[in-house]
């Protein structure tokens, strides 16, 4: 029963964890589209740009930009993606865990009435 319950608090917590990892990839994406969408206004077509590379900037031009603003928002759509079915398996396995829990419950209450 004590394993149960500690495998139930277990899975508890990894949803927790996973659907914080979703938001947060949800709102990288979502900051990178709008990064982009700022971007190619036309504002900065004539503007010299810079990508950060740790504590480096290197000059570069807006289609690398674009390219690389691409693959992050597809790499934050992924991970978001990923999470969202780590948090359909956890469900289930979280459902399972209350019914064992549950049964085994009632098993010891009818050990106990006897």
């Amino acid at each position: 029963m004590l394993q149960l319950l500690t495998h139930f608090e277990q899975t508890v917590r990894e949803i927790r964890e996973t659907t914080q990892t979703r938001e947060s990839a949800k709102k990288e994406a979502r900051l990178a589209e709008l990064a982009w969408n700022e971007l190619s206004s036309g504002e900065y077509k004539d503007a010299k740009l810079y990508k950060g590379f740790g504590k480096m900037f290197v000059r570069s031009t807006l289609e690398e930009i674009e390219k690389t603003n691409i693959e992050d928002k597809e790499n934050y759509t992924k991970r978001a993606i990923d999470a969202d079915k780590r948090l359909a398996h956890l469900e289930k396995k979280l459902k399972s865990t209350e019914e064992v829990f549950d049964e085994v419950r009632k098993q010891s209450q009818a050990a106990e009435q006897r």
